[in-house]
């Protein structure tokens, strides 16, 4: 029996190897079948938009809030508007929008656009279409900070323990908000814990507002940022539990 923490039979490695691959078959195909039967729901979810959004975001605009926060539920960033498809009382400045479109803002009219464990919950088809309407509305040397989990630190970080992301104030010179959230105690939870790592990758399997659908690692975020036209300014250490990106807009091919 696999217990949750050990070695994992690691003196029996194709044992090991065998358990573990079966273990990650089921669930993926598990989170596979889910996909295709709640499709239906996403694209609901997916279509919800009303025309108060840009009414509301220009109120906003007009008070001088050029930072959003893409899916920053009950957060209250200083100086940032979260944009969000359900309510938050608890938020002070709030938008109620659908994320994937963004249609809503204008034009060169941000300053800064920041999101916290969101992109791993787009496709990423949906990914780089966010990308490109994230250059759209920023104005020129526009920034963008990205932080969400890395499919490459975490299953690092499975075998070996946790890497904290690392020059947090470095990253904040460059804009990453002061009280965002960094890397965070209880981060390494998912450490020899099979179960845990796989929350890690694909979240709330079958919960379609919580489900990740999108393995993310340091380069293939990097190379989605860079092909919708930003200059990246800096990142995370690969190996860290979460992947965090700065990025300048720059000139688009």
């Amino acid at each position: 029996m696999i217990k949750k923490t050990g070695n994992y039979f690691g003196d029996q490695k194709f044992l090991n190897r065998s358990i573990s691959k079966l273990v990650f078959w089921g669930l993926e195909y598990r989170r596979r079948q889910l996909i295709r039967k709640h499709r239906n729901v996403v694209k609901a979810v997916q279509l919800r938009n009303t025309g108060q959004s840009r009414i509301d975001f220009q109120c906003f605009l007009d008070q001088g809030f050029t930072r959003i926060n893409i899916g920053g539920g009950r957060k209250n960033l200083e100086g940032f508007v979260n944009i969000d498809f359900i309510k938050h009382p608890e938020a002070r400045r709030e938008v109620i929008a659908n994320i994937l479109d963004l249609s809503f803002i204008p034009d060169a009219s941000l300053n800064h656009i920041h999101s916290n464990h969101l992109v791993e919950h787009l496709t990423q088809e949906q990914l780089e279409d966010q990308l490109v309407q994230y250059w759209r509305t920023l104005k020129a040397d526009g920034i963008i900070s990205i932080r969400c989990p890395n499919a490459l630190g975490v299953t690092y970080g499975f075998f070996f323990g946790a890497v904290a992301e690392k020059n947090h104030g470095e990253f904040i010179e460059l804009g990453f908000p002061e009280d965002e959230d960094f890397y965070l105690e209880h981060d390494g939870w998912y450490y020899q814990d099979l179960w845990a790592l796989y929350h890690w990758l694909h979240a709330y399997t079958g919960n379609m507002e919580n489900q990740h659908l999108n393995l993310l690692t340091p380069t293939k975020l990097k190379v989605a940022v860079a092909e919708a036209g930003f200059s990246i300014l800096k990142t995370a250490n690969p190996e860290a539990s979460n992947l965090v990106i700065m990025a300048k807009k720059g000139h688009r091919k």
